[in-house]
């Protein structure tokens, strides 16, 4: 089973809500744990603007950028000279997904 855990270092008003929000820009720390229990931990920051763009640019322990809008996916990754492109079969709301993530704990979502 694979934990994802991004850690959001973000600087909002306290008064705000994500209808107000059109940009977001963030780094983060993703560990992803797989089922014999080996711990793997990227870092990089992610980008996104209204309505459903998103850009994550992983920088250890390897370069890829993965480019969402809201029909497909393109994934680079320059070190192994391969680029995927997919078709999304549903449509992606980044903002959404930052509104429905639970608090961990501080600054852990």
């Amino acid at each position: 089973m694979k934990y994802l855990l991004f850690y959001l270092s973000l600087t909002l008003s306290v008064f705000a809500s994500f209808e107000d929000i059109y940009s977001f820009q963030a780094d983060f720390l993703q560990t992803v744990t797989d089922d014999k229990n080996k711990v793997l931990t990227y870092d990089g920051n992610i980008s996104a603007s209204k309505p459903q763009n998103a850009l994550w640019n992983y920088k250890n322990p390897v370069n890829k950028s993965v480019y969402i809008n809201s029909d497909s996916v393109t994934i680079v990754e320059p070190e192994i000279e391969q680029v995927i492109i997919k078709k999304l079969e549903s449509s992606f709301n980044f903002f959404n997904m930052l509104k429905n993530s639970k608090k961990i704990k501080k600054d852990t979502y």
